[in-house]
């Protein structure tokens, strides 16, 4: 229909245009029309099929779809795994999983910033899966807008709101009720959820959006970034602190024992000391692989 009006020439560029403004104006975007035509008679699709395909993902689409290929052609099933495959290897290209849209712009809403805040931190931190506690969809609407490596998982109770967000790219939609006010157990609900799905295990990171649990849509205004795993303390290094040992030197004079006080800290090295002398400075190992880092003296028995 657009060739007919513009000339099959100009479809090209338009396409690309188009799906441009729908992401610039927050709009859902589906490439569609004799995508893998071929694929009616044809087992295989044709190379021009594969890059208009690869392409539409390319620039940004939300959705590719399949029509007579589907509904009456003889390869149902091959088409739709042809462009499944087709897809899939698109959007591990560069320019798919990062993006610098909206870095310049002015937010006017709550939740739009917390959208664009988790996405700006998914590109820049090894997170693994963004969780978003949604009503209407609005806030993963908006980070499916911004290329990202990063699966988007839309947890809501609504169907009507399941069912929107499955057009929206890189988000899946997950039934998810929520049955209490106390954020940290909403949170490892959440977390729960994704593991069983095998979206992530313990070490990963995982970014969480959500409102204040009243079911108020519009509502998200918080980011949180947890860690998937067993709680636990995150605690600073031991301070290195004076102790006194006895020490036996490797030396000629196995009789000879030092009481040497040193400053003791954590270390990895495990060196051993041919000798020591009284009064000389000596880095040295206890048993167990605790270093002495700095020894300030040693008196001879």
């Amino acid at each position: 229909d657009l060739a007919v009006e513009m000339g099959d020439a100009a479809v090209p560029p338009i396409q690309k245009r188009l799906i441009r403004l729908a992401r610039e104006h927050n709009k859902v975007s589906i490439t569609a029309t004799q995508m893998m035509e071929s694929m009616i008679e044809s087992a295989i699709p044709t190379r021009a099929e594969v890059s208009d395909v690869a392409n539409a993902v390319i620039d940004g689409t939300d959705a590719v779809m399949l029509s007579a290929e589907t509904a009456a052609g003889k390869h149902p099933v091959a088409a739709v795994m042809a462009m499944d495959r087709v897809c899939r290897v698109a959007e591990q290209e560069p320019e798919v999983i990062t993006s610098a849209h909206r870095m310049r712009a002015t937010f006017k809403r709550v939740d739009e910033a917390i959208a664009m805040a988790a996405m700006y931190t998914a590109n820049h931190l090894a997170v693994k899966a963004i969780a978003a506690l949604t009503e209407s969809g609005s806030t993963v609407l908006w980070m499916s807008r911004i290329s990202s490596g990063v699966p988007i998982y839309a947890l809501t109770s609504h169907v009507e709101t399941r069912r929107k967000v499955s057009l929206y790219r890189g988000v899946y939609p997950v039934v998810f009720e929520v049955t209490t006010s106390d954020h940290a157990t909403v949170n490892k609900e959440a977390i729960d959820e994704l593991r069983r799905r095998g979206t992530v295990r313990d070490g990963d990171l995982v970014i969480i959006t959500k409102g204040d649990l009243t079911g108020v849509m519009g509502g998200p205004n918080a980011t949180k970034i947890a860690l998937v795993g067993p709680a636990r303390p995150i605690s600073d290094p031991p301070m290195p602190h004076w102790k006194t040992m006895t020490v036996r030197p490797k030396a000629a004079d196995t009789d000879s024992v030092f009481i040497t006080t040193a400053l003791i800290g954590p270390s990895s090295d495990r060196k051993t000391t041919a000798g020591l002398t009284a009064g000389t400075p000596r880095t040295i190992t206890a048993s167990g692989g605790t270093r002495l880092r700095t020894v300030s003296r040693s008196t001879r028995w």
